[in-house]
This record gives structure tokens, C-alpha cells and sequence, in this order.
């Protein structure tokens, strides 16, 4: 839907949004809450989503690890920029228990909505 008032547009729709899925293997403290942790990822802007893939948390006696689904939707750049942003965030995230993080270049894809 498009409204024009006196030859200027004032309101235009978007496009059709981009979302996109990556999995990312993390390293966390044992003593943490990995509920908390997810919640602080979903918060980092352009992330829809932040789920663990089914059975793939192992727990040692000082670690867990876990991989994540992570879709989000980069806004006006590309996918290989909006991850360097949020390897960046991510980076910061060491003081809440997040020990080390992997994303998986091959899991990139693109969701149709």
C-alpha cells in the first residue's frame, strides 16, 4: 500500500523482510544461566530468535556447551556484516559466563516467510 499526499509518499510498505538462520556452537560456565544468556542474545538487535538445537548440550564438570539457532534479520546490510556486529556484541557477553562462541558459515541460510 502506497499514500501520496500532494506528489510526496508518505507511507510506502516494505518489502518482503529477509530472515536468516545461523548455528552457532557456544561455550558457557556450567554455573550460569543459560536461559539468562539466550535472553541477553535475543536482546541484541536484528535477532528474532535464540533456540538450542535438540540434543546437542554437553555439560562437563566446569562447561556446558550448546549449539544455537539463531535467525535474525539484518537491517539494510548483509548477513556477513550483521555477524561481525554481532560477534562483537557476543564478545561482550564474557562477563556474563559466555566462554567462547563458533558460528557455522555452512548452517547460513536464508528463511522464506
Amino acid at each position: 500500500m502506497k499514500i501520496t499526499i500532494r506528489s510526496k509518499l508518505v507511507l510506502s510498505e516494505q518489502q518482503k523482510a529477509h530472515i536468516y538462520e545461523i548455528h552457532c556452537r557456544v561455550k558457557m560456565n556450567k554455573a550460569i544461566n543459560r536461559e539468562n544468556l539466550k535472553t541477553d542474545i535475543r536482546a541484541i538487535s536484528g535477532i528474532t530468535t535464540v533456540t538450542i538445537v535438540p540434543e546437542s548440550e554437553n555439560i562437563t564438570d566446569v562447561y556446558a556447551y550448546q549449539t544455537l539457532k539463531i535467525k535474525f534479520q539484518p537491517y539494510q546490510v548483509s548477513p556477513g556484516d550483521f555477524l561481525r556486529k554481532v560477534t562483537e556484541s557476543l564478545r561482550k557477553f564474557s562477563g556474563k559466563g559466555l566462554v567462547s562462541f563458533n558460528f557455522f558459515p555452512g548452517t547460513l541460510k536464508r528463511i522464506e516467510i
